[in-house]
C-alpha cells in the first residue's frame, strides 16, 4: 500500500541556533571551500574534488534548479549572521515505502558544538512529523565515529554493516547502516 506523503520540498527549518534553508548561489563559494580545503573534509565527503570555483557553482546551479516538492536539500546556516556552516540532503526518495535517506556534512570549523545534531534532530522532526516519512536511513564510514554519534544520538538504530561498502580515495571502507521508524521516533 502506497504511503501518503505530505511533500513540502525544502522549506525554511528553524531550530534553536541554526537556520536550515535552500541553497542559493551565495552559498557557492562557503561550499567551495568547504569540499576543497580540507582533508578531513575529504576523506568522508563523497563528491569529486571541484578543481575551481566554476565546477562548485555548475554543481550548486543543478542542486537549485532541482528544487521541487520531493527535493529535500538544506544549507545548514547560523541562525546569528547567516553563516554556511554544513547541508543535509535527502536521497533514494521512496513514496510507495514512505522511505528515504539522509545525508549531510559539516564543516570542521564546526564540529563538536552538536551543530549537526541539531540540525538532524530538526530534519527528523519535520520529515516524521509534517511530510509523514515512515523510515529514514542514512550511513557513514565506520571509522567517521563523530557521524555515528550524530546518527545515535538521534535515536537511529545500528542495523548492519556493509564491509568493504564502499570504494574511496584509493581504499575500502565498511559501511555502517542506520535506521529509525516513525513509530520510534513518535514514542521516545
Amino acid at each position: 500500500m502506497k504511503m501518503a506523503l505530505n511533500h513540502t520540498g525544502t522549506i525554511e527549518l528553524i531550530s534553536d541556533r541554526l537556520c536550515l534553508r535552500p541553497f542559493s548561489l551565495e552559498d557557492t563559494f562557503a561550499f567551495h571551500e568547504y569540499i576543497t580545503s580540507n582533508n578531513k573534509v575529504r576523506r568522508y565527503f563523497l563528491i569529486p574534488y571541484h578543481q575551481d570555483i566554476f565546477e562548485t557553482k555548475k554543481m550548486m546551479t543543478q542542486m537549485i534548479k532541482a528544487y521541487r516538492s520531493k527535493t529535500y536539500n538544506w544549507a545548514v546556516t547560523l541562525k546569528e549572521g547567516n553563516e554556511w556552516i554544513g547541508l543535509i540532503r535527502l536521497f533514494d526518495v521512496n513514496d510507495d515505502h514512505a522511505s528515504a535517506e539522509i545525508g549531510y556534512a559539516l564543516s570542521p570549523h564546526h564540529w563538536n558544538n552538536g551543530y549537526m545534531s541539531e540540525a538532524i534532530s530538526t530534519v527528523l522532526n519535520h520529515l516524521f512529523v509534517t511530510v509523514g516519512y515512515q523510515r529514514l536511513t542514512a550511513d557513514c564510514m565506520s571509522e567517521n565515529q563523530a557521524s555515528c554519534r550524530v546518527l545515535e544520538k538521534n535515536g537511529m538504530q545500528l542495523i548492519g554493516k556493509t564491509m568493504n561498502g564502499i570504494f574511496w580515495q584509493e581504499c575500502s571502507h565498511d559501511v555502517l547502516h542506520y535506521s529509525l521508524s516513525r513509530d520510534t521516533y513518535l514514542t521516545k
